[in-house]
């Protein structure tokens, strides 16, 4: 039986309203307004050697970043930095920087706040100024900072600067503390 360009059309629209639903089921309620990223874009979160170093970010400013210049983030809701808030869902789009040795600082980094401790899963994870540090999933390459303010999880994600804390740039494209102190001195 062949059936008119109306019923195809109600059948298309049923197909994606199914769809709709479904990924509606699938979806958590903590995620953030940029979307989830697919699970394919997911960075890879063991550094190349454990480096935490200084970068530079045209719109940030100075910030954490690995070996391979990737921007590094804190997560506000972590209260410990031997402790990670950060699992499942949240760790595939913000992965933890794991290293399977010790943790190495680069350029412009105090070696005394570089610390790593054990998380949930077994990892080895690395934090900075009693910060656990993550990368964000929507960062492609290497010198993007897309996570960067963004609120997801339960709470906000920064950039650090060289004294751990959090950065976010303003309107103008200028960089300041999450507090909006600026960078304080040294910069």
């Amino acid at each position: 039986m062949a059936r008119s360009p109306f019923q195809l059309l109600g059948i298309a629209i049923g197909c994606l309203a199914a769809s709709a639903a479904l990924a509606a089921c699938g979806s958590d309620d903590e995620t953030s307004s940029a979307g989830s990223v697919a699970a394919s874009t997911t960075a890879t979160n063991t550094g190349a050697d454990g480096t935490v170093a200084l970068g530079e970010d045209a719109r940030l400013g100075p910030i954490l970043v690995d070996a391979e210049g990737r921007t590094l983030y804190l997560f506000e809701k972590d209260d410990e930095g031997d402790e990670s808030s950060c699992s499942g869902a949240c760790a595939q789009e913000w992965p933890p920087y794991t290293s399977k040795g010790e943790a190495k600082t680069g350029e412009g980094i105090e070696t005394a706040s570089l610390t790593t401790f054990e998380r949930s899963d077994g990892a080895t994870q690395i934090a900075y100024a009693e910060h656990p540090l993550y990368y964000y999933a929507g960062d492609a390459a290497p010198g993007e900072a897309n996570g960067n303010g963004l609120d997801a999880f339960g709470a906000e994600w920064y950039a650090l600067d060289a004294d751990g804390q959090p950065v976010e740039g303003d309107e103008t494209g200028e960089s300041e503390d999450a507090d909006g102190s600026g960078y304080g001195s040294g910069y």
